[in-house]
């Protein structure tokens, strides 16, 4: 990709191929009190718990601590290959959360009515393998200057499809036997005012309130492709080395062609790994001696 007032060595498609994880929070409420509360989180007690006894609020990991994997559509059924993942997050979506992570102030005012539950959690369906295609170019030769990212979240209709289908697979968990006993029930059963030219609870609602803003889940990939050399859409060979530069080579979750269906930390180990290796010359062991 061209930069501007830069030497171009070689022109390549670098900052193409951007992909992510997103995922949209949806409340639930519970009427007993069994969830994490969100304003306890920075109290004193919690951190004096934290430092002197290693237990706590603290020693929770980001209140996630209940994931599924599921398959969606008939190809990921048949291929048992997942498109949806769900995270719950044990701790109420209610107005101290969404002023912490900086929802709009008009949105929070308009969906107050979760602060009926002082106790609940998030059901918060994940998209694995987004369609959408991104872009990360520089504004100029200053390495301070902030990039330019089009991140393009939802530009096919496949990944709002997707989350769809996840917002109605947490509604029908929250009508579940086991989680009405406690009291469950979803809270985001009123329009919210910016969609409600749509019929409530329809697809093309709720494909509304995503367009409204999704979470991601900074697991950003795609940008330096690997691919054969006289593949236009690729950056690497498929030894990391770059395409038509000496002695570089790009060694991170950027080199992948497509996004991982879960998270992409050890994946990005095993790149750096198997690099390693190849760098020294080592071969890599067989999978069954991995295993």
């Amino acid at each position: 990709m061209l930069s501007p007032n830069i030497p171009v060595m070689t022109d390549l498609p670098e900052g193409e191929n951007l992909q992510d994880h997103v995922f949209i929070p949806t409340a639930v409420g519970i009427s007993q009190p069994i969830s994490y509360l969100f304003e306890d989180f920075g109290s004193i007690w919690t951190m004096i718990k934290y430092y002197l006894f290693g237990t706590g609020l603290w020693n929770v990991p980001n209140f996630v601590e209940v994931i599924s994997f599921q398959s969606i559509t008939g190809e990921s059924k048949r291929e048992e290959w997942p498109d949806l993942q769900l995270h719950f997050i044990s701790t109420a979506l209610n107005s101290n959360f969404m002023s912490a992570f900086r929802f709009k102030k008009e949105l929070i005012e308009e969906m107050s009515y979760r602060d009926k539950y002082r106790h609940g959690f998030m059901c918060s369906p994940s998209l694995l393998r987004p369609e959408s295609r991104g872009n990360i170019t520089l504004k100029s030769s200053d390495p301070f200057d902030h990039p330019h990212i089009t991140t393009n979240y939802l530009n096919r209709p496949y990944d709002a499809d997707i989350l769809v289908k996840g917002i109605d697979t947490c509604k029908a968990l929250v009508n579940t036997k086991t989680m009405q006993s406690v009291g469950a029930k979803f809270l985001d059963n009123k329009p919210l005012s910016p969609c409600k030219h749509h019929q409530f609870d329809t697809a093309a609602y709720w494909t509304c309130v995503l367009r409204l803003g999704v979470f991601i889940i900074y697991h950003p990939v795609g940008t330096y492709k690997m691919g054969p050399k006289g593949d236009s859409t690729a950056v690497v060979d498929s030894e990391l080395r770059v395409h038509g530069v000496s002695g570089l080579r790009v060694v991170d979750a950027s080199i992948m062609p497509w996004i991982t269906s879960g998270n992409t930390h050890i994946p990005t180990i095993m790149i750096a790994q198997k690099t390693a290796d190849m760098i020294l010359g080592k071969k890599s062991l067989p999978p069954e001696d991995v295993l």
